[in-house]
């Protein structure tokens, strides 16, 4: 599903990043990169619903029998989805970073990969 939605902006906004030579241009490409992070931030969290509403069954039930705290089950939850989110971001910001086309750095790179993954584990988490 991730690279489908990749895809999809990428090929909306292929080549733009190239583009910019006024506001509404960085602007365009500011929009871009929010909105395919909320695409599939909002895609993954409906996903997971059906998930968590079946581990909230097993969680109150061993909740109401003591048999761990609640403290280390949030955090398990929390590295699992990070792992998931990391490696989720990698294959997206790797794709659209160069589908849209903006200049090849590595400093660039590294900063676009930051903020999806700061942006996926925030969707994830709520």
């Amino acid at each position: 599903m991730t690279i489908c939605i990749v895809v999809l902006f990428g090929v909306i906004f292929w080549g733009k990043g190239d583009q910019i030579h006024k506001q509404q241009d960085l602007i365009n490409l500011l929009g871009a990169t929010y909105s395919a992070i909320i695409f599939l931030g909002a895609t993954n969290a409906s996903v997971v619903q059906y998930v968590v509403a079946g581990a909230r069954t097993v969680f109150y039930h061993e909740r109401a029998t003591r048999m761990y705290p609640k403290l280390p089950y949030a955090f398990v939850q929390v590295a699992i989805e990070t792992i998931s989110a990391a490696i989720q971001t990698f294959v997206y910001s790797c794709l659209l970073f160069f589908m849209i086309g903006y200049n090849f750095k590595v400093e660039k790179i590294l900063y676009f990969y930051y903020f999806i993954f700061l942006c996926f584990t925030t969707l994830y988490t709520e």
